[in-house]
C-alpha cells in the first residue's frame, strides 16, 4: 500500500490497494465535521420538494405519448425490469412529483397482487418510524381497468422520486465530484433508513446500488432505500436458506442460499449487502467477485476465483485500523452472520456517529417544531 497524499486537517488519505483501479479516499478519525458541513434535510414535507435543478425525467415538454391517470401525468421512464416499468410522474394541478411503478393484473397476476399487499403492509408499519424519511414510501395506488380486456394495470405511486440510483450516479461521475462530507452523509442516511426496516419487523433482502436512490446531492444531500418488493417479515426462528429465491447475485449474503453458513437467516443479510454496496460505492467502484453466479453456493463457486477474490479483499480490509472505513466495511462482509456488527454498532463507529448525531438533532428539532401550536388571539 502506497500513501500518495495527506490532505490537511481532514486526514483524507489517497491510497492504493492491491486491486486494480483502487484509488479511493479513506477517512481517519476526524472532528472537523460540524453543522456547517452540509444542510440536513428536513423531516417534514419539504423533504420531498424538488431541491436544486429540475428532475430531468419531468422537465421535458409534454407529448401525446404521456399517460394521464386520474390527475397524474406519467412522463419519462426512470427504471425497468423484466416485469415492470417505472415512470416519473407529475400531478397536473399541484405539480407534485412521484415515482410510479406499473403492475399488470390478470389471470396470472399473483406476483403483482402480492406486491400491492406487501407495499401496504410496509407503509403502515414504517410510516411513523423516526427514520422513515430515508425509505421510499408508498404514496397511493391507482388503477386503470379496461372493460374490453381481462388485464388491467395498477399504478403504485412512491415518494420521493429519486434523481437516480447509486449505479447511475457512479457512471455519470456525479458521485466522485461530491465532497467527502456529502458522501458520508449519504452513507449514514442509507444506514438509518435500513434501521427502520428491522425495527418495524422487515428484512429488505435486495439491497444493491440500483435499489438505493439519490434524491439530492449538494448542500441538502438525501438518499433513500427503494424497492421493497422482495422484503419479508422477520421471524423469531429465522428463514430457511434457498437457492434463487430472492435478492441479486453479487449482493447476496452467504446464508441466504447456503445453510452451511447459518441454518436460518435474518436481518443480518442486509448488513452484508450494504457492505457489498460500500465496496462498490466507496472502496473499488466495482464488485470484484462474480455477479453472474453466487460464489457462496457449492458447485457454483468453483466456476471462477470469485470466492478467493472476495476473501482476499475482506482480509485486506480487516487489516486496516479499526477507526478506518475499510475495516468497518470488511467487518460487515463477515461470512458468519453472528460476527457482523449490528446497525447500532455501525452507526456508532468513530467515523459515522457524528453525522448520525447531527441527523438526530435535526429530527428532534423538526419534531419539536411540529408539536408547537399556533397562538390564538
Amino acid at each position: 500500500m502506497t500513501v500518495h497524499s495527506l490532505q490537511n486537517q481532514r486526514c483524507c488519505w489517497r491510497v492504493e490497494l492491491e486491486y486494480p483501479s483502487a484509488h479511493i479516499d479513506i477517512y481517519s478519525n476526524s472532528k472537523s465535521l460540524t453543522n456547517n458541513s452540509f444542510k440536513l434535510p428536513s423531516s417534514d414535507s419539504s423533504l420531498y420538494r424538488d431541491q436544486g435543478e429540475p428532475y430531468e425525467s419531468t422537465a421535458a415538454t409534454p407529448s401525446i405519448g404521456d399517460i394521464r391517470i386520474q390527475g397524474w401525468l406519467l412522463r419519462g421512464v426512470v427504471g425497468t425490469s423484466p416485469i415492470t416499468v417505472i415512470h416519473a410522474a407529475t400531478h397536473v394541478k399541484s405539480g407534485e412529483v412521484v415515482a410510479v411503478k406499473r403492475l399488470r393484473f390478470g389471470a396470472s397476476s399473483k406476483t403483482a397482487e402480492d406486491e400491492v399487499k406487501l407495499s401496504d403492509a410496509i407503509a403502515s408499519s414504517i410510516r411513523g418510524h423516526r427514520y422513515s424519511s430515508f425509505v421510499m414510501q408508498k404514496h397511493s395506488v391507482l388503477s386503470n381497468e379496461h372493460s374490453y380486456t381481462s388485464v388491467y394495470e395498477v399504478y403504485l405511486l412512491w415518494k420521493p422520486l429519486a434523481r437516480g440510483d447509486f449505479t447511475q450516479f457512479g457512471i455519470l461521475g456525479k458521485w466522485h465530484a461530491q465532497p467527502e462530507t456529502v458522501k458520508k452523509a449519504i452513507f449514514v442516511q442509507i444506514l438509518l433508513g435500513l434501521s427502520a426496516l428491522p425495527d418495524c419487523g422487515w428484512i429488505h433482502r435486495d439491497l444493491k446500488p440500483a435499489n438505493l436512490g439519490i434524491v439530492d446531492l449538494g448542500d441538502r444531500p438525501l438518499a433513500i432505500i427503494m424497492d421493497e418488493a422482495q422484503s419479508i417479515r422477520q421471524s423469531a426462528e429465522g428463514h430457511r436458506p434457498r437457492v434463487a429465491h430472492c435478492g441479486t447475485v453479487g449482493y447476496l449474503a452467504p446464508e441466504l442460499e447456503n445453510s452451511s453458513y447459518s441454518p436460518r437467516y435474518g436481518k443480518e443479510v442486509d448488513i452484508w449487502s450494504v457492505g457489498a454496496v460500500a465496496v462498490f460505492q466507496f472502496i473499488l467502484g466495482r464488485i470484484p467477485w462474480s455477479c453472474k453466479h453466487n460464489m457462496f453456493v457449492p458447485k457454483l463457486e468453483a466456476r471462477d476465483r470469485s470466492l478467493e477474490v472476495f476473501q482476499d479483499l475482506k482480509a485486506s480490509l480487516l487489516r486496516q485500523p479499526k477507526d478506518n472505513l475499510k475495516w468497518l466495511v470488511g467487518s460487515m462482509l463477515e461470512e458468519n452472520p453472528r460476527h457482523r456488527p449490528t446497525l447500532s454498532q455501525i452507526l456508532s463507529h468513530v467515523l459515522l456517529h457524528g453525522v448520525r448525531d447531527l441527523f438526530n438533532l435535526q429530527l428532534n428539532a423538526d419534531k419539536h417544531a411540529g408539536m408547537k401550536r399556533p397562538r390564538t388571539t
